[in-house]
């Protein structure tokens, strides 16, 4: 699971890439605006060294106090192949248990990244 937001580096051409999969999968969807209060969270599996989207979530931070935020769900996503098999549970429960360990998910996905952009050179 990788956490990610529009502050790294050319996420933002990766969200768009991401967005396209919701008007496939969802009715009515819409896409989301750049904006530093999305959190999106990546579920993916690694098979033979390469990772593979199974979905993802974008939550959106509401601001109250200095110190204090609420959030909610605007997109949710697992992919056909991988439904059915408890991973959007995981997802929001891994998500929900988590809290402060976003910076860490962060990282990952800045050298889950990398590694694809060296593979695919």
């Amino acid at each position: 699971m990788y956490y990610c937001d529009f502050s790294v580096d050319g996420f933002l051409e990766y969200n768009n890439r991401l967005q396209i999969l919701l008007l496939f999968f969802i009715n009515g969807a819409s896409f989301i605006e750049e904006d530093h209060n999305w959190r999106i969270y990546l579920l993916y599996k690694k098979e033979g060294g390469v990772h593979i989207l199974v979905g993802f979530t974008t939550i959106y931070a509401f601001f109250r106090e200095i110190k204090t935020c609420r959030y909610r769900i605007s997109q949710f996503l697992i992919l056909p192949p991988y439904q059915r098999k408890g991973l959007g549970m995981h997802l929001i429960s891994v998500k929900i248990n988590m809290k402060n360990n976003n910076e860490f998910l962060k990282r990952k996905f800045i050298m889950m990244q990398s590694m694809t952009t060296l593979a695919t050179k």
